[in-house]
C-alpha cells in the first residue's frame, strides 16, 4: 500500500481523501498542516488515517505528497520538505494557478539534484465554502483536472493521471502558460467581474428613495455574485500569482463594457442587439450546443418546472426508470410565478434525446 500525504487537508485536500477512502483506494493517507484541530476533524470524518503537524514525520516516507495549500505556499512548503524525501516521491498539487508554481518548484528539484519528481495538477471543483467540513468525497465526479506536466515530471504523469481519473474527474494535460491563460479567462476573471459587480450595487444603490438595491436581488443577481463570497485572503494570492494573464483579460473587460456602453443610444440600436447575440452564441457554447474544443461538451437540456417539492424527484425517478444516467443538474433559474427552469446534462447526445422524448411524454415542457 502507498503512502499519500496529504498537505493542507480543507475542502480539496479533505475531499480527495474522503474520495479515495470511498473506493477503497490503495493508499495510506496521512493528513497533515499546522492546526491540529482542523486535521482531528479531518481523522474524524475519515479523509486521512493518520495525522501530525510535523511536515517531515508526514512526508518523509511518502511516495506522493499532494500540496493543497494556498499557491503562495507551495513552493515554500516544497523547500521546507524536499530534502527528506524519499528517492521517487512524486510532488504534486492543487494550485490554481501553475507557470511561477512548476517553474520554481523544477528549478529546485534540479538544482537539488534530488531524485524526486513534480507533476502539477489543478482540479476545477470546490466551493466559497472552505475547511474539511465542507469536502465531499464525490468532489470532484466529472469535475476538470488539468495536469500540467514540467521538466522534472518525467515518467510520472500517468500516475496523478490514474490518481484523479480514480475520483472520477475528467483530466486534461496542458502547458502550465496555456494553463494560466485559460484558468484566467473562464475562473479569475469572474470572480473579479462578480467582486466589481457587487460592490458597484452595494456601494452606489444601497439608498434608492430609501431603499437597498441589494434586498431585492433574485436568483439572477445571486448567481451572478455568489463567487464573490469566497476566502479574500485565497484570492488575493490567486490573482498576484497569475497578474500575468489577468491584467491584459481586464483590459478586456473595460474594452468590452466602453464599447457596451456607446452601443446604448438610439442611433446605436443594431450594434447593441449584434453584441446582445453576439453573447448569445458564445452562451450556446458554453452550454455544448455547439462546442468542438479539446474539453468536450456537455448534452444538456432544460425544463420549464414548478417550484414545489418532489419535482425534482419525480424527474429523476423517470429517467431512473429508463436507465439513463444523470450527469450534471442544477436550478438555473427562478420565476416570481414560481416556475423556475432545470438543467439536466447526460453522458451522450442519444442519452439527451431519449431523455427529452420521455419527459416530453410525461407532460413536460422540454427544450434545448
Amino acid at each position: 500500500m502507498k503512502k499519500l500525504t496529504i498537505v493542507g487537508v480543507g475542502l480539496i485536500g479533505g475531499s480527495v481523501g474522503l474520495g479515495l477512502k470511498r473506493i477503497k483506494a490503495p493508499f495510506y493517507i496521512i493528513g497533515t498542516s499546522r492546526n491540529i484541530e482542523n486535521l482531528k476533524k479531518a481523522y474524524k470524518v475519515g479523509a486521512v488515517d493518520y495525522y501530525t503537524t510535523d511536515f517531515i514525520e508526514a512526508t518523509k516516507d511518502s511516495d506522493i505528497v499532494m500540496i493543497c495549500v494556498p499557491v503562495e505556499k507551495i513552493v515554500l512548503f516544497t523547500e521546507n520538505i524536499i530534502d527528506t524525501l524519499k528517492k521517487g516521491c512524486i510532488i504534486t498539487d492543487a494550485g490554481s494557478t501553475k507557470s511561477e508554481i512548476l517553474k520554481k518548484i523544477d528549478r529546485l528539484i534540479i538544482k537539488k539534484r534530488k531524485a524526486v519528481y513534480f507533476v502539477g495538477a489543478h482540479p476545477l471543483a470546490g466551493s466559497e465554502k472552505t475547511g474539511v467540513e465542507f469536502a465531499k468525497g464525490h468532489l470532484f465526479e466529472n469535475a476538470y483536472c488539468l495536469i500540467t506536466p514540467g521538466k522534472t515530471s518525467c515518467d510520472k504523469i500517468d500516475e496523478i493521471k490514474d490518481l484523479w481519473k480514480s475520483l472520477n474527474a475528467i483530466v486534461v494535460e496542458m502547458d502550465a502558460y496555456v494553463h494560466d491563460k485559460i484558468v484566467g479567462a473562464i475562473s479569475h476573471l469572474p470572480h473579479i467581474v462578480a467582486t466589481a459587480l457587487i460592490n458597484t450595487v452595494g456601494r452606489n444603490c444601497s439608498n434608492i428613495a430609501g431603499l437597498d438595491a441589494l434586498s431585492f436581488a433574485a436568483s439572477g443577481f445571486r448567481d451572478t455574485t455568489r463567487i464573490a463570497g469566497s476566502d479574500a485572503g485565497l484570492w488575493k494570492d490567486i490573482f498576484l500569482s497569475n497578474r500575468k494573464a489577468i491584467l491584459p483579460l481586464i483590459d478586456k473587460f473595460i474594452n468590452e463594457l466602453n464599447r457596451f456602453k456607446r452601443y446604448i443610444s438610439p442611433d446605436r440600436k443594431d450594434k447593441l442587439i449584434e453584441t446582445l447575440n453576439t453573447a448569445k452564441g458564445f452562451k450556446d457554447r458554453v452550454s455544448g450546443l455547439s462546442h468542438k474544443g479539446i474539453i468536450p461538451g456537455g448534452f444538456e437540456i432544460y425544463l420549464d418546472v414548478e417550484d414545489r417539492v418532489g419535482v425534482i424527484a419525480s424527474i429523476s425517478g423517470i429517467l431512473r426508470d429508463v436507465k439513463i444516467n444523470i450527469k450534471d443538474i442544477a436550478v438555473v433559474k427562478s420565476r416570481e410565478d414560481g416556475s423556475g427552469a432545470l438543467r439536466i446534462g447526460f453522458e451522450s447526445d442519444e442519452d439527451r434525446n431519449f431523455a427529452m422524448k420521455v419527459l416530453k411524454e410525461k407532460g413536460f415542457s422540454v427544450f434545448r
